[in-house]
C-alpha cells in the first residue's frame, strides 16, 4: 500500500505537471516537506524527468530584509532565473514555519524586492501561458498553518490531503478527481 506521500508525489508528477522523460523540474519548498520532496524527487525519476530542489530555510527571508541592503534586496536569483527560463515544470510546495512571519517588515523593502523579481515573473506568466513551462503550487500541512486556520495540526493534516483526496485508494481516478494543475485548499 502506498504512503501518502507516495500518493501525493504520483498526483503531482503524474497528474498536475505531466512530466515526461527528459523534462527538468524544480521542486521549490522549504525542508519542513522533506517527506514528500523526496517522494516527489523519486517520482519524477520514475518519469524520466531530471530533478532539481530549491530548499529554503526558516528565518532567511526575513534576514534578507532586517539586514539586506537596498542592492541585496534589488537581487535576483540567477539559478532561481535560469530554471524559470529553461525547466519544463515547476512545483511549489507551501510549507511555512510561520505564516506571519513578514508581516512587519517595511512595504518600502517588499517593493523593492518584488519590482526585482518582476522580470521572472513575467517571463514564469508568459512561459506558463504559452504551455512552455508546467507549474503547480500544492499544499504541506504545517503547524503554523493549522494554528492559522483554526486546527489541530493532525485535523489541518488530514484536511489538506482529503482535499487532494490523497485520503482514497486512487486521487487520480476518483469520481470527482482533482483540480488539474493547482490543489488548493482554500
Amino acid at each position: 500500500m502506498k504512503s501518502i506521500y507516495e500518493k501525493y508525489a504520483e498526483l503531482l508528477v503524474r497528474y498536475s505537471l505531466e512530466l515526461e522523460k527528459g523534462e527538468r523540474l524544480l521542486i521549490a519548498s522549504t525542508y519542513l516537506s522533506e517527506p514528500l520532496v523526496q517522494e516527489v524527487f523519486r517520482e519524477a525519476l520514475k518519469a524520466g524527468a531530471h530533478p532539481e530542489t530549491w530548499i529554503t530555510l526558516n528565518g532567511l527571508a526575513r534576514t534578507l530584509y532586517d539586514e539586506g541592503s537596498p542592492e541585496q534586496l534589488q537581487y535576483t536569483s540567477p539559478l532561481y532565473r535560469h530554471a524559470i527560463e529553461h525547466f519544463e515544470a515547476v512545483l511549489s510546495i507551501r510549507t511555512p514555519f510561520n505564516v506571519r512571519e513578514l508581516q512587519t517588515v517595511d512595504p518600502e523593502k517588499k517593493k523593492t524586492a518584488s519590482m526585482a523579481d518582476a522580470g521572472v515573473r513575467k517571463v514564469f506568466k508568459e512561459r506558463a501561458a504559452s504551455g512552455d513551462l508546467k507549474w503547480t503550487l500544492c499544499e504541506f500541512p504545517t503547524a503554523s498553518q493549522a494554528q492559522e486556520s483554526g486546527f489541530g495540526s493532525r485535523e489541518y493534516e488530514e484536511f489538506v490531503f482529503s482535499a487532494c483526496f490523497l485520503d482514497r485508494d486512487d486521487p487520480i481516478g476518483h469520481p470527482l478527481g482533482p483540480s488539474r494543475g493547482y490543489e488548493r485548499w482554500r
